[in-house]
Parts: C-alpha cells; sequence; structure tokens
C-alpha cells in the first residue's frame, strides 16, 4: 500500500506542474486543470488515510 501512495504523491505533484503550465501557457483551459488538481489531490488524501489505517 506504501507503494500506491508513493505513486499518487507523484502523480499529484505532476499535476500541481501542469496547473502551473496551463494556466501560464493556456488561459483557456485553466478551470479545468484546477478541477483535475482538485481531483488529483483529493484522491491522494483518501489514498493517504488508507493506507494509514492498514
Amino acid at each position: 500500500m506504501k507503494t500506491l501512495s508513493k505513486i499518487a504523491h507523484i502523480v499529484s505533484a505532476l499535476s500541481g506542474v501542469i496547473l502551473v503550465i496551463t494556466i501560464i501557457s493556456i488561459p483557456k483551459y485553466d478551470s479545468m486543470a484546477l478541477n483535475v488538481f482538485i481531483l488529483t489531490v483529493s484522491a491522494t488524501m483518501i489514498i493517504d488515510n488508507y493506507s494509514r489505517e492498514y
């Protein structure tokens, strides 16, 4: 389960980088990128909580 948590953190960090790049270069898609980032961070938090329980 720790591996899944590490993967989730990496994906979350990459999503944050993509969010910043999208806001800077393609302002038309900034709200979509923000929504994807929020969903990714939420999934990461859920995975972290689940992995701490087991």
